[in-house]
């Protein structure tokens, strides 16, 4: 799962608005909470899209775009949880039988052996704040070999940035890129 939905060159399509038979809603379901939460933002949401029945009368490449235009993940990006915050996350959602365990269990596997290897890390146009920085620097404990973090427009401050730094265990970390943050951040890098 870790594979297919972490993957960055994989596009991540969720239909949330489910039948009217099913018992419960996308948002319940752990198994799709998971998905989404490891497809780390990218996911487009295809539920506001409500019949694919009619063919399109106009060329596919237009009509892809109307889908993505009405589509586009309206929620606020989250910073990725640690897996002991996916974990509490999760306790709420819905699951068969052990799947609960299961599912923590992948998340767990995909985020460290993501952020471990990961060199480079973009953040950016993410809306973020300076509360979001204190979740962000849990994160970056995780990141032993990181390079490159790029934070570009986000609304992160000194506060922010002292936030990460209060937790900061990036060694090999060279490049923090801040373009576009307010002013005195930049004044500071």
């Amino acid at each position: 799962i870790g594979q297919l939905y972490g993957n960055t060159k994989v596009d991540v399509w969720c239909l949330t608005k489910v039948p009217v038979w099913c018992k419960r809603t996308f948002d319940e379901s752990g198994w799709c909470t998971a998905e989404r939460e490891i497809a780390a933002n990218r996911a487009l949401d295809v539920g506001p899209v409500s019949d694919f029945s009619e063919t399109p009368t106009i060329k596919i490449k237009s009509w892809i775009k109307d889908v993505i235009e009405k589509c586009v993940v309206s929620k606020p990006y989250v910073v990725p949880r640690v897996p002991e915050a996916f974990d509490k996350m999760v306790e709420s959602k819905r699951f068969l039988e052990q799947d609960q365990e299961v599912v923590s269990t992948m998340y767990a596997v995909w985020f460290n052996t993501y952020f471990e290897y990961t060199k480079t890390l973009d953040f950016s146009y993410r809306g973020w704040t300076d509360k979001d920085m204190q979740a962000l620097g849990e994160v970056l404990n995780y990141c032993v070999n990181l390079r490159i973090l790029i934070l570009d427009y986000n609304e992160i401050t000194d506060l922010g940035m002292k936030r990460i730094l209060r937790k900061w265990r990036c060694k090999k970390l060279r490049i923090i890129s801040l373009r576009y943050c307010p002013q005195h951040v930049l004044s500071a890098s």
